[in-house]
């Protein structure tokens, strides 16, 4: 057999000639080298966050019916005729609570990439997706609003000096010059308190009606606006009187202009 030797220096003009993508074992076999000698850009794996461990947990509204005033029990109180003896008048306070596994940029920035520019706004908040493991340090994934690009947050909330985009099942980082502006950003857990209370609505009141025929008479007003209206007439030496809404008085002392009672 007939030995061909091809001369050393044709060999390396092949292989110069070759295009980097077309390397995929030299690729495989030297990636450090490749990776940070050859591409533009380093790929990281990415680790989901999954449901357990960045469960994303809606936001919780409460609702708490409180009274406008308080009357004293067993005490006794006296009111005039057209006076009101009692009233039910409440309010409502409603508590919103947004506890999501998200985080919120503190900043308005402007970052260069690739000759993109990306606005990054102050209170936007976004749920992580995952994380990578860079020189030796894990970094949360968080998307940015409106944006292919995702941010690379270290373990202070401090945004890593490059930015990536995803890749499957993994994060592409790009080693050009990646410029923010402001140069340090960062982000914080996500929380939202909100409180807000409503107009108060009177339920009903009682009124003292004075007396007549020996009777003592009182309106007991209930509805929106007080637009139901009910007459309670008593006789004037009956002690326990109970209308409307099982509303009950002791009655201590009446005359046609004043009387005097406790709320039961």
């Amino acid at each position: 057999m007939k030995k061909i030797f091809i001369p050393f220096f044709i060999t390396l003009a092949v292989n110069a000639a070759l295009p980097c993508y077309s390397h995929p074992l030299f690729e495989a076999d030297n990636d450090y080298y490749w990776l940070n000698n050859v591409r533009n850009y380093k790929k990281y794996r990415l680790v989901p966050y999954y449901s357990e461990v960045y469960a994303y947990n809606q936001p919780n509204t409460q609702m708490q019916t409180l009274s406008v005033r308080e009357y004293p029990k067993n005490t006794t109180v006296s009111a005039n005729v057209g006076q009101r003896m009692i009233d039910l008048t409440t309010y409502t306070i409603t508590t919103e609570t947004d506890n999501s596994e998200k985080y919120q940029f503190q900043e308005d920035a402007l970052i260069y990439c690739a000759a993109k520019e990306i606005n990054i706004h102050k209170g936007d908040a976004e749920t992580p997706i995952g994380e990578i493991k860079m020189n030796g340090e894990y970094y949360m994934i968080l998307p940015i609003k409106n944006s292919r690009y995702v941010a690379i947050v270290d373990s202070n909330g401090r945004l890593y000096n490059a930015l990536g985009h995803l890749d499957e099942d993994s994060v592409i980082v790009s080693k050009q010059v990646t410029l923010f502006n402001p140069p340090i950003l960062t982000v914080k857990p996500y929380s939202k308190n909100s409180q807000s209370v409503g107009k108060p609505q009177l339920i009903y009141e009682v009124i003292y009606d004075g007396m007549k025929d020996n009777e003592m008479s009182f309106i007991y007003q209930s509805g929106r606006d007080l637009n139901h209206a009910q007459r309670y007439t008593f006789p004037a030496d009956q002690k326990n009187v109970t209308m409307g809404d099982n509303v009950t008085f002791e009655i201590m002392k009446v005359t046609p202009d004043n009387i005097e009672y406790k709320i039961m």
